[in-house]
């Protein structure tokens, strides 16, 4: 580390921290329940670790380790809005939900690979990229793939998605969908898309896969996050060009660029 990380560092308000170990690999995903009483980790070593902060001892381990797809690394994860249940993403091309405790609950239906119109498949068919429970809802989740589309799930029905939303191509064609955010009132849903761009959809009465907002060329190489700010003014977009860009949902842009490495991790 040097100075200029330490002057960094020096921003963030904190008082006290602890060093949460365990995975042998990089930790590409983390989530902390609204309670803020337990953490969950997912890493590329194919594991989730589960922290409770109130029965943790000196040692800091982990309670529970699973493996939810065996050679698929973790992605994503995301905590219900009642701390009751937790979704998972992983490289495969079906997420799976797990209780407060990490007893397995079911995973959602893969589909057809050989049909080619993604809205009549099933479920995804390609692997996952991403996903997020919608904040105010404890029934509904969003998923995104490298498929090239994103699905909105009933939690109460593993079987059947609720809706199929295909990006904006400038021709008909696959590109994946690499990551994907609702915003905190949970009537608005992010995409990042394998061409660099980064679409907008509300939900409302009638509403389809054409997005509200579509913004090209937002980044040069693969959007590897993205996410609303509380308020939902602001949408923040990271990638692996290097860039971290805040910027209006409305995309009338002011962008900033925050030089560095190829940004990849959980954030």
């Amino acid at each position: 580390m040097d100075d200029d990380d330490g002057e960094d560092f020096g921003r963030i308000p904190l008082s006290n921290e602890i060093v949460l170990r365990g995975h042998t690999k990089v930790v590409s995903a983390l989530a902390v329940d609204p309670t803020g009483s337990r953490v969950l980790s997912g890493s590329y070593d194919y594991t989730i670790r589960m922290y409770d902060f109130q029965g943790m001892n000196s040692k800091l381990q982990s309670f529970r380790q699973l493996e939810p797809c065996e050679g698929h690394q973790v992605r994503s994860l995301s905590w219900s809005p009642t701390s009751d249940r937790f979704l998972c993403v992983t490289g495969s091309a079906q997420a799976k939900i797990y209780d407060r405790d990490g007893l397995s609950l079911g995973e959602f239906v893969k589909g057809d690979m050989y049909i080619r119109d993604l809205k009549n498949t099933k479920g995804h068919i390609s692997g996952l990229t991403g996903g997020e429970w919608n904040p105010k809802s404890k029934e509904t989740i969003l998923t995104s793939s490298e498929d090239g589309s994103l699905r909105l799930w009933d939690v109460s029905d593993f079987s059947s998605q609720k809706q199929v939303i295909k990006p904006k191509l400038k021709r008909p064609m696959r590109i994946p969908v690499t990551s994907c955010a609702w915003d905190h009132e949970g009537k608005r849903i992010v995409a990042g898309v394998g061409d660099g761009s980064i679409q907008l959809w509300t939900i409302k009465t009638g509403w389809g896969s054409r997005p509200d907002i579509h913004v090209e060329k937002a980044h040069t190489e693969d959007i590897t996050g993205v996410k609303f700010s509380t308020d939902g003014q602001i949408l923040l977009s990271r990638s692996m060009d290097s860039t971290l860009k805040m910027q209006l949902p409305q995309l009338q842009l002011q962008q900033l660029r925050l030089e560095g490495a190829a940004v990849a991790a959980s954030c």
